[in-house]
């Protein structure tokens, strides 16, 4: 007896293939699209601060303080204007913030805390409208080296508040900037000055934190 061996054919009727077609379409599509609405929405509503140093202040008055004894012997302040820039559409409000110092070979220092960096003309919280900026100003304290101490107390006492121009020229005169690094100086007119430094230029680093009321902290260096 012989076996017939039936072969069985699936079909699918052309209506149904065409459905079946269209759904997976469309479900790519909507993958597509949440996709794109999700990132359209971080872009406009996600916090998203930028942080950039606009200006150094040359004309302020700085302080020259005591320090701590042979290992920082004075500090003095520096003012600077920072920019922060909200680039997404909804507010944001800083609640806190925080300045960490890093010296000259990038290692963390910490002191007293009568030694304070502060924001110096706007009172934390502050908020910030959706695609706007805002100028602040923040007063730095840094450390001063033996020999730049030595330098400075033969033409300014002890907590004393001379313009930084000239409290920083008094340095220049010999040779090194206020953080050691060798220059060379000239005199030009009206009572300007050109420094060229010598070797590689090290200065200090200030990190600024800044956390928001969503949780959210963004650090800005400024040296």
């Amino acid at each position: 007896m012989q076996n017939k061996i039936k072969k069985c054919k699936l079909s699918i009727p052309i209506a149904d293939l065409i459905a079946i077609i269209t759904s997976i379409l469309a479900i790519t599509i909507s993958i597509i699209t949440y996709f794109d609405q999700k990132e359209t929405f971080n872009t406009l509503y996600k916090e998203n601060l930028s942080i950039v140093l606009k200006n150094k202040e040359t004309n302020h008055t700085t302080e020259f303080i005591k320090g701590f004894g042979e290992v920082y012997p004075s500090f003095f302040t520096i003012e600077n204007e920072i920019l922060i820039s909200n680039k997404s559409t909804l507010p944001i409000t800083i609640i806190d913030y925080n300045i960490k110092y890093k010296d000259v070979n990038n290692n963390p220092v910490f002191y007293s805390s009568r030694i304070k960096d502060v924001i110096i003309d706007n009172q934390i919280p502050i908020t910030i409208d959706g695609r706007n900026s805002k100028v602040i100003k923040i007063k730095l304290f840094f450390p001063l080296s033996n020999k730049i101490h030595e330098i400075l107390k033969k033409e300014f006492s002890i907590n004393s508040r001379p313009l930084y121009k000239e409290f920083n020229k008094a340095v220049l005169r010999e040779g090194v900037d206020l953080f050691e690094n060798s220059i060379e100086y000239f005199e030009t007119e009206n009572d300007e000055y050109i420094i060229k430094y010598k070797n590689d230029i090290n200065y200090p680093i200030k990190i600024i934190n800044f956390v928001t009321s969503l949780g959210n902290e963004y650090d800005s260096e400024i040296n």
